[in-house]
């Protein structure tokens, strides 16, 4: 079946230079039709001014995102087994990642402008925009309402400035961010129009009631912070600081880490909030009471924007030394990698989403030259004002990964496509099922409308083999069934820091990770795995005196013939009969008594003290010992008289008969 393509508002785009203005992102779209479309709602910018109503800074990890889209769709239709006979087109749209432009360019899917509807439709204009049908009969050039209620939404609809029908967008991939998903979520889903997130992982995108045709094929926060708290719990930290920016997806994010964190005893030592839009002195104030406290390691929780804002501060407070946690939004973020030392950043710990290189995505993209019709136009865009910036001329066809940019994302791996893949894939299955196609055809599509909610319904039950040949499908929260996440180490290259696998997690193996592979911040006043602890542990002989938090407690030492044996006792435990504690209080142990016969006098004057001595075989020996020597000098002293008296005994008796006990020698004996 012929393709047909044009792309949008700018037809007209030229290879070397244009005069259409990107920054506008009502204008431009990139769009190839076929008999069916995705809909793409991706942030080619980061930035969205509400007066001038214009995107500015490029985001080029997105741009190349924009283009994984692409080539998957491609890939599908090339795949003669998926929807045989039927031709996906697509259809991208910048968000400038604002709420309120994903939200209008939403309704720009399924929409018209309200005044060009009323001029080539005979229906009545009114307030709220109604969804098209170009089978209606009232359409003179295609801009017409759908009337059904039910839906059954036929998504068809003409481009306002050109005669020709667009696809009907079916379902849309995106957005990326949850603060733009809650706003696009809730108009499709009560539409009943599907859409997949490959990265938007706020938890509360699960709750089914409000965002009943929502999925994603990354992992929800929640799962996210369990595994955070399993990393934390690994490496005995019981005692970390959270700084967290202050949107809904780090909000949902925490809340999720703090409940996991309660369950394993794990304890914070204090939260900081990143208010939105933090000023420089904000982020100062935040240093100094990290600094007061002492932390040493942080949970930095944020995007990678305010991410970078808070290094930049960090390193301009020599804040230094620390040992940071870093979620998967700001891990991998290169604009961090390549412009803070290892002194700040280095040694980090944290998690990426996983993801193996996949070669041909990036064989084509490193040899996708700015010629081809396939390449959007925001990427055209960069490639043309980067080379302008170096005044390099275009005049000829050159590869984008000539780009040292885009050729170092490429190289790390860091677009994530698998779960662009597998967002693409499900909707093409689901289709595949929805239109009752087997692998060498596929019936006509229907004349009327297709069933939304029935899509819905197809995608929520699809299973196929994803990008890396594990089982793909969705649980009944339409999150993935399976969760996988790299353990990334931060590590100190000289003054720099390299990205480094340390370890993973799967929600069937948890966690994993090779410590030894793990280089911590050189910065620190010790080596080794750092120590976050509020207290330490309560060595046997000792219990724990609880503190205010659970983390924090005071070792007491076992009172007299008491003992604990085990470490972090709550209570010391009495020797029973004939038992005594050891030295340590941390045995008991027996008593074997010693017998003593020593003078009646000194036991009456100055009775002798006891002492118990432990031999290798651990029996107790109970002797004595002198308190003063009154005693021992007055037992000398009776013993002397009682010798006396018998040797004036003997003298007196050495006259008696000779046999009688030989007394006569007595004296001379």
């Amino acid at each position: 079946m012929v393709i047909r393509y044009f792309i949008g508002f700018v037809g007209f785009l030229m290879v070397y230079g244009s005069t259409a203005d990107l920054s506008n992102p009502y204008v431009v779209i990139d769009e190839q039709l076929g008999d069916l479309s995705l809909g793409g709602l991706i942030a080619m910018h980061d930035t969205y001014d509400i007066h001038s109503e214009k995107c500015k800074n490029y985001h080029l990890l997105n741009i190349l995102r924009a283009q994984t889209i692409i080539y998957a769709v491609n890939i599908i239709n090339q795949d003669v087994t998926v929807l045989p006979n039927i031709t996906l087109g697509y259809e991208i749209r910048d968000t400038c990642l604002s709420r309120m432009v994903a939200l209008r360019q939403s309704i720009n899917y399924f929409y018209s402008d309200r005044n060009e509807r009323h001029r080539n439709c005979d229906a009545p204009t009114t307030e709220v925009p109604q969804l098209f049908n170009s089978s209606n009969a009232n359409c003179s050039s295609g801009f017409c309402r759908n009337d059904t209620d039910d839906g059954n939404i036929e998504m068809t609809i003409i481009s306002n400035n050109s005669n020709q029908h667009r696809s009907r967008v079916i379902s849309v991939v995106g957005p990326l961010y949850s603060s733009e998903a809650f706003t696009v979520a809730t108009l499709l889903s009560n539409l009943r129009i599907p859409l997949i997130s490959p990265f938007a992982t706020s938890s509360i995108l699960s709750d089914k009631t409000d965002f009943s045709t929502f999925f994603r094929t990354v992992p929800p926060n929640n799962i996210q912070g369990r595994v955070v708290v399993d990393l934390i719990a690994h490496f005995r930290w019981n005692y970390t600081a959270i700084l967290w920016e202050d949107d809904e997806d780090d909000n949902s994010f925490v809340a999720e880490f703090k409940n996991s964190a309660k369950k394993e005893n794990l304890c914070i030592s204090v939260e900081l909030l990143i208010p939105k839009r933090p000023t420089a002195n904000r982020f100062q104030t935040i240093i100094k009471q990290l600094k007061e406290l002492d932390v040493t390691v942080i949970l930095l929780v944020s995007s990678a924007k305010i991410a970078y804002e808070y290094f930049e501060q960090a390193t301009i407070a020599k804040f230094i030394g620390r040992t940071y946690i870093a979620t998967i939004a700001w891990s991998e973020a290169a604009s961090i990698l390549s412009n803070f030392g290892s002194d700040v950043i280095g040694g980090a710990i944290g998690l990426s989403l996983y993801s193996r290189p996949q070669y041909q995505l990036i064989s084509y993209l490193k040899n996708l030259t700015i010629c081809s019709n396939s390449v959007n136009p925001w990427l055209k865009d960069y490639f043309r004002s980067k080379m302008d910036k170096n005044g390099t001329s275009l005049n000829t066809c050159l590869p984008i990964s000539i780009l040292d940019d885009i050729n170092n994302f490429l190289n790390q791996n860091i677009i994530k496509s698998k779960y662009i893949f597998n967002a693409v894939n499900a909707i093409a299955y689901a289709l595949h099922d929805m239109l009752k196609c087997n692998s060498d055809y596929c019936p006509p599509l229907p004349e009327g409308q297709l069933n939304a909610k029935e899509l819905v319904s197809y995608i929520s039950n699809i299973s196929f083999t994803g990008a890396y040949g594990e089982t793909f499908r969705f649980d009944s929260n339409f999150n993935p069934v399976y969760a996988y996440y790299a353990i990334i180490n931060l590590r100190p290259d000289g003054k720099r820091v390299v990205l480094n696998t340390v370890g993973r997690w799967h929600t069937s193996s948890r966690l994993f990770i090779n410590d030894s592979q793990i280089v911590w911040n050189k910065a620190r006043s010790s080596s080794g795995i750092p120590i976050s602890v509020c207290s330490t542990d309560c060595q046997p002989g000792t219990y724990r005196q609880q503190g205010t938090k659970s983390c924090c407690w005071t070792c007491k030492r076992c009172s007299e013939n008491r003992i604990s044996n085990t470490t972090n006792a709550v209570q010391c435990h009495s020797c029973s009969s004939k038992y005594v504690s050891n030295s340590n209080h941390s045995v008991c142990i027996k008593i074997i008594p010693v017998p003593i016969d020593m003078g009646a006098v000194w036991l009456v004057t100055d009775p002798i003290a006891t002492e118990i001595v432990v031999d290798f075989d651990r029996n107790a020996y109970q002797l004595c010992s002198f308190q003063s020597y009154v005693g021992p000098i007055v037992s000398i002293s009776y013993q002397g008289l009682l010798v006396l008296i018998g040797f004036g005994f003997a003298i007196k008796g050495r006259h008696n008969p000779n046999n009688f006990m030989e007394a006569k020698y007595l004296c001379v004996a």
